[in-house]
């Protein structure tokens, strides 16, 4: 008897069934060939999809208008040269599970997957990117980097397929956060740095800079240190000059605004009423005691920096009725 062609057809499913090697499965279907197509044991054929043709990446996925109706364990093996099926990811939840490439129209998944959907660790490749990270019912959820074609780049934690927790983001220009996000915006603390090594530090609200605090200029050595809103240095705050002077009081779009102290390297105190362009001196020595009141005068510039036109700093003028003036670093709107 040629064993070859006269195997009889109730042995064939466990022929299949203890095959565990792309390489026997193969073999087994040239042996088989004449019966193999006949056999409807669906016990086989879902061994074969899960055990032999899902680790070995031997699937790939299209949209479901593209593949037969007929979706069954079967039809999965349905080919007798033992080629890449083509099936249909929806269609298919309950089968999928293990390592294995998707390609879905323009992307593509290789990783974990749990019962048809992307769970696990996985990269995936779509116009515009790269994601590699964690995945949790086929959305990018856990820790995982983003790069971005146009040179951004995110890596930290996601949640619903947003940047959400913490993470550090990159971008193009070359500045940079690292801090909290939530749903994909900046939110909670963290610190913002510019390419010219300008920083901010403090809280943030739906990407902008709300909250307390803190912008330090590389370029002018200066610093804000107290509320912001919308992005910009408005409440209650202190500015810390370069020569070490500082200004405390409320700000507007980081102008001065009403009243407020400023403070001279040396101790000295001028107290200001910005609106009406008014101030009362102090010495160091007696901070309890006015010396002297002024007037102040606004709209003066200088370029420390000969080399940089945009390195601007603008002060005014304090002139006292005993004969003193001193410069300020805050600025005073002309009248």
């Amino acid at each position: 008897m040629d064993w070859v062609t006269d195997i009889p057809t109730f042995l064939v499913p466990s022929i299949f069934q203890s095959i565990t090697d792309l390489a026997t499965l193969h073999a087994a279907f040239l042996v088989c060939k004449r019966w193999w197509k006949s056999v409807n044991n669906e016990e086989m054929w879902e061994h074969v999809v899960k055990k032999i043709l899902i680790p070995n990446k031997r699937l790939t996925f299209l949209p479901r208008t593209l593949v037969p109706k007929e979706r069954t364990w079967k039809w999965l093996c349905a080919s007798s040269q033992y080629q890449p099926k083509t099936i249909c990811l929806e269609s298919a939840d309950d089968l999928l599970s293990g390592v294995l490439t998707t390609t879905l129209e323009d992307t593509t998944y290789h990783g974990d997957f749990l019962q048809g959907k992307k769970h696990g660790k996985g990269m995936m490749q779509f116009p515009g990117g790269v994601y590699e990270g964690d995945f949790v019912n086929d959305e990018k959820m856990g820790k995982g980097s983003y790069f971005w074609e146009h040179g951004d780049f995110y890596s930290g934690e996601f949640q619903d397929g947003e940047c959400h927790g913490q993470g550090y983001y990159e971008f193009s220009d070359g500045s940079s956060f690292r801090g909290n996000f939530v749903d994909g915006k900046r939110s909670g603390d963290g610190v913002f740095t510019w390419p010219d090594g300008d920083y901010y530090s403090g809280n943030f609200i739906d990407g902008f800079r709300c909250g307390q605090g803190t912008f330090f200029w590389l370029s002018f050595l200066r610093k804000y240190q107290g509320e912001f809103n919308d992005g910009e240095c408005t409440g209650q705050g202190c500015y810390y000059f370069e020569d070490g002077d500082r200004y405390e009081g409320q700000f507007m779009l980081r102008q001065a605004i009403e009243l407020g102290k400023y403070w001279f390297a040396n101790g000295d105190l001028a107290l200001l009423n910005i609106e009406n362009k008014t101030a009362v001196f102090y010495e160091a020595a007696d901070l309890t005691t006015p010396v002297s009141e002024g007037q102040l005068e606004a709209g003066h510039f200088i370029h420390p920096d000969p080399n940089n036109p945009d390195h601007t700093k603008e002060y005014s003028l304090l002139h006292l009725q005993n004969g003193l003036s001193y410069r300020l670093h805050v600025k005073i709107l002309p009248s």
